[in-house]
């Protein structure tokens, strides 16, 4: 960020400190704010709320704390909306007990009333981030031209991430056929101390199984839904190998408890044939027979 963003959030910050803030309460998770924050985008459900001219309307719980019936975990998201007209999704909070899905941040989306852009190719941000439609110029750059409901766009990253999830797994089976592996298994937990403990049982023996690490519950999300259609995939274009992926169901899990996972085999068909090999490396002119 330069100097000169620099300056302007500094004199924004000590503009608002003689303002009030006010505390939002989202189904029992507390989030402080700035009315500002909200008002500056008045076509929202809660830019209308606390504007001035409807404050008489406001019913606080007690003092500055006006409670909202919601799902409070998916509304961090809503709330990064107000702040940097972004919707920045990730797979789970850094607390690991906040795993939202992208259905419940589509329907926070839907009723806060955020409405969204998606941006157009040459924009200053990522192809995975969702704009505020009602955003000011000075904040961001938008394409007009190309309204996008939010459920199309947040289908948009979904997609993208189960894109990120196959390409992990041809990267794995590649250095996998490097190490001269013949077999593959990994499993996929829906519950995130099922995923610690079962990392923390196979890393240290398979190095390079880290490569998928970082898709451990969306792993499971993602397999729940396309794991038939991943299948086909993996036997459609690399007939080297054969994967199966299964659903276990109430199976005893790495922290003692039952539930439910998914396990992946892939065999590497191949053998290593040491004829095959050798003419890919720079061995090929100095065979020995």
């Amino acid at each position: 960020m330069s100097s000169k963003n620099n300056n302007i959030d500094i004199s924004e910050n000590l503009k608002r400190s003689s303002e009030r803030t006010i505390i939002l309460n989202v189904g029992g998770i507390k989030y402080e704010t700035y009315a500002s924050t909200l008002t500056e985008y008045p076509d929202t459900l809660l830019g209308t709320i606390f504007q001035d001219k409807n404050r008489a309307m406001l019913h606080p719980q007690t003092g500055n704390i006006y409670f909202f019936d919601r799902n409070g975990y998916a509304f961090r998201y809503i709330m990064e909306f107000y702040r940097t007209g972004k919707l920045l999704l990730s797979e789970r909070d850094k607390d690991k007990v906040t795993f939202v899905t992208l259905d419940e941040i589509e329907k926070e989306i839907e009723y806060f009333r955020i409405p969204v852009t998606e941006g157009s190719d040459n924009d200053e941000y990522d192809d995975d981030d969702l704009m505020l439609d009602s955003q000011s110029n000075d904040k961001k750059k938008k394409n007009h031209n190309n309204p996008a409901p939010a459920s199309v766009l947040i289908h948009k990253y979904a997609g993208a991430k189960v894109d990120q999830f196959i390409n992990a797994l041809e990267e794995l089976i590649y250095e996998a056929m490097g190490c001269f592996e013949e077999r593959i298994e990994l499993k996929f937990f829906s519950n995130t101390s099922d995923v610690e403990a079962y990392w923390k049982e196979i890393e240290p023996a398979l190095k390079f199984y880290y490569i998928m690490k970082p898709y451990g519950v969306i792993g499971y999300c993602i397999l729940d839904k396309f794991s038939k259609e991943i299948q086909l995939y993996f036997e459609s274009t690399m007939q080297s190998i054969s994967f199966q992926s299964i659903q276990v169901i109430d199976e005893l899990t790495p922290t003692g408890n039952y539930g439910n996972y998914y396990k992946i085999s892939i065999n590497i068909k191949d053998r290593y044939d040491k004829e095959d090999i050798i003419i890919h490396t720079r061995l090929a002119n100095y065979r020995v027979s």
